[in-house]
């Protein structure tokens, strides 16, 4: 919750809110029946800096160990993450693979965090964990109605120019 909590407040501006499981609650008509309010707890990072971390983000998925993540149309920031497990009191041959981002970076909609623990052979978090953010936050955007920022690397891909799949 606190990895969430701070990356949302980088893709908020810098502006902490309060976390909250539900947005909003529906008719079976799909009305609106009640909205929960925002509440923003704390500013820990200036605007500035936030912009300046979405941007480094970004180059994580675009240049760096994040390149699982990203979906085409859409541009994606986020951190990989791979931790080796305490047993015993020392470190052992176990892991954690992780990934957290946001989508769209442009105009940030979620946050998510995707952490598997002891994956094997392959533990790494840009190659576990980054590629089930991209099918889960590629999903979200079509649930949210977010319309792609580059749709010509959709058509590409379609075409064979990129692969269909994240990458």
């Amino acid at each position: 919750m606190q990895l969430v909590s701070a990356m949302q407040a980088i893709a908020n501006g810098g502006v902490r809110l309060k976390p909250h499981v539900v947005s909003e609650v529906l008719n079976p008509d799909n009305s609106l029946y009640k909205k929960m309010p925002v509440k923003e707890l704390n500013r820990p990072i200036s605007a500035e800096a936030a912009k300046t971390m979405l941007g480094m983000l970004f180059g994580v998925c675009e240049h760096g160990t994040g390149k699982h993540a990203n979906i085409p149309g859409y541009r994606v920031g986020g951190k990989t993450g791979t931790a080796q497990v305490v047993q015993n009191g020392a470190y052992g041959d176990t892991y954690i693979g992780s990934f957290i981002g946001v989508c769209p970076v442009e105009e940030p909609r979620i946050v998510c965090l995707v952490k598997i623990e002891e994956p094997t052979p392959i533990y790494w978090g840009g190659t576990v964990a980054a590629p089930v953010f991209a099918r889960v936050a590629q999903e979200a955007m079509w649930k949210l109605g977010v319309n792609p920022s580059h749709p010509e690397e959709i058509s590409s891909a379609a075409q064979g120019g990129q692969n269909s799949e994240p990458r």
